[in-house]
């Protein structure tokens, strides 16, 4: 089952600048970027959340080994995929600019870094085109 690359977030409540959750991964030889269904400001979905919906959405069996306080979330390897990062994503709708930072707080799983952006770039090209994109 192939799904879109990204799903680039739009601007919530015509917010100029907002941040999101990001999670870069590889499924079955393709790469993915997914971000949290709404921004920081809005709500907190956890990696370990965006991670656990894609891999249902793609129908491919996880080990929810991950404990995080009383949630348990897959595991950032399985035999079909691999996470390669995981941070967020601070975002400026009106200059529409990216910045990829930090990590995340349940994996231990190295953040964004410059050696991803021309990865996340590609995922992009069909969604944001235009759009200038940088690590921290």
């Amino acid at each position: 089952m192939k799904k879109p690359a990204t799903n680039w977030p739009k601007p919530e409540n015509f917010k100029p600048i907002d941040a999101y959750k990001a999670v870069l991964l590889e499924v079955d030889g393709e790469k993915y970027l997914r971000f949290s269904r709404e921004s920081l400001t809005t709500s907190y979905e956890r990696h370990g959340e965006i991670l656990k919906r894609f891999l249902v959405e793609m129908r491919i069996p996880r080990d929810d080994t991950i404990e995080s306080g009383s949630d348990l979330f897959p595991s950032p390897k399985g035999d079909r995929y691999n996470v390669i990062a995981m941070g967020k994503v601070g975002m400026d709708f009106t200059d529409k600019e990216a910045c990829f930072k930090g990590d995340s707080f349940d994996y231990s799983i190295p953040g964004f870094k410059e050696e991803h952006l021309p990865v996340i770039k590609e995922l992009i090209t069909d969604v944001a085109p235009d759009w200038k994109i940088k690590t921290k």
